[in-house]
C-alpha cells in the first residue's frame, strides 16, 4: 500500500491533497504497517491539511488500536473523536486529524 501510496505522489507532486479519508483497519494493521501507511498519509498532507478515519469501538481495546490512537495524538496537532455510533453494527466512531 504505502509503495503504491507514493508513486501515486510521486508521479503527481504538483498535486495537494487537502484531505485523506481512510477506511483501513488500522487496529488489525501491525505496529510497522501503521507507521508506513501513517508516514505516507503526513507527508502527503500540507499543515493544516486533515486526515479522516473510522474506527470499530471494539478495535480501540486492542494493543493495536491503543497505539494507533497513540500515533495519532503523536503525529497531529489537533485530533478528536465524534461520538459513538451506537446505531452501526459494530458501534464505530470518527477520527478527525489536522496536521
Amino acid at each position: 500500500f504505502t509503495r503504491l501510496a507514493r508513486l501515486v505522489l510521486n508521479s503527481w507532486p504538483h498535486v495537494i491533497l487537502d484531505v485523506i479519508l481512510s477506511g483501513l483497519p488500522w487496529a488489525s494493521f501491525p505496529d510497522h504497517l501503521q507507521e508506513e501507511i501513517l508516514a505516507a498519509i503526513l507527508e502527503a498532507l500540507p499543515d493544516g491539511g486533515y486526515f479522516t478515519t473510522f474506527a470499530y469501538l471494539q478495535g480501540t481495546w486492542l494493543p493495536t488500536g491503543i497505539k494507533f490512537k497513540h500515533r495519532l495524538e503523536k503525529y497531529f496537532s489537533h485530533v478528536e473523536k465524534s461520538k459513538i455510533v451506537w446505531c452501526n453494527i459494530p458501534p464505530a466512531f470518527v477520527y478527525r486529524c489536522r496536521k
